[in-house]
């Protein structure tokens, strides 16, 4: 399991790599796009330690901006069981149709 490093800015340091994705989100363009994992998210948040945690953590994080309407998610394939995991910020918010 592993996923990018945060920006090194002094913002980013004093947060964790979740909250960081919600600030990008808030506050990055329309069509901008942050790898927000590497790895497979659904193997690698099941196998019940601090890594696992802090996977869940993540994706629950991406999950919880997809539905407040402010990106959607998408992935990449880079190899078996390997995935980037990317949120692409929406240019503007939308409602979600089964709400």
């Amino acid at each position: 399991m592993s996923h990018p490093e945060p920006h090194s800015d002094a913002l980013a340091s004093a947060m964790s790599y979740r909250e960081t994705l919600t600030v990008w989100a808030h506050r990055s363009p329309p069509r901008a796009r942050k790898c927000y994992y590497t790895g497979f998210l659904f193997v690698d948040r099941q196998k019940g330690n601090a890594a696992a945690e802090e996977a869940a953590r993540v994706g629950n994080e991406a999950w919880a901006l997809y539905m407040q309407g402010l990106v959607t998610l998408v992935q990449r394939r880079l190899g078996d069981a390997q995935y980037e995991y990317i949120a692409v910020r929406v240019s503007h918010r939308w409602k979600r149709p089964y709400a």
